[in-house]
């Protein structure tokens, strides 16, 4: 989920635009910061019969799952990738199994 827009100021001089600060995104599950351009977060799309796509990103296997049963599903979707080489706390192998035994 987005947290917060790209901010640009203008200069008064000459009209041209600036990046102030580039857009924050946050885990659709709890709402923390994340950075997206790492290999720090599971990331999932829903796509809809319509050709509409919703893109998803977590932060954790647990926020994956206690957001899965919110998700309207009428086409298809792609579930993040679980790696064996992912350490990130959270993130292992461990983690999504400790995660899906909590869902039984």
């Amino acid at each position: 989920m987005k947290i917060r827009d790209r901010v640009y100021k203008k200069c008064s001089e000459c009209g041209t635009s600036r990046l102030i600060s580039d857009v924050v995104w946050g885990c659709d599950g709890c709402g923390i910061e994340i950075e997206l351009r790492t290999n720090n977060t599971l990331f999932c799309t829903n796509y809809h019969a319509d050709g509409e796509n919703d893109h998803h990103h977590f932060c954790s296997w647990k926020c994956f799952f206690d957001f899965l049963p919110t998700i309207q599903i009428d086409y298809f979707m792609d579930f993040p990738y679980l790696g064996a080489y992912i350490k990130q706390e959270g993130l292992t192998m461990a983690d999504f199994w400790k995660a899906l035994k909590g869902k039984e």
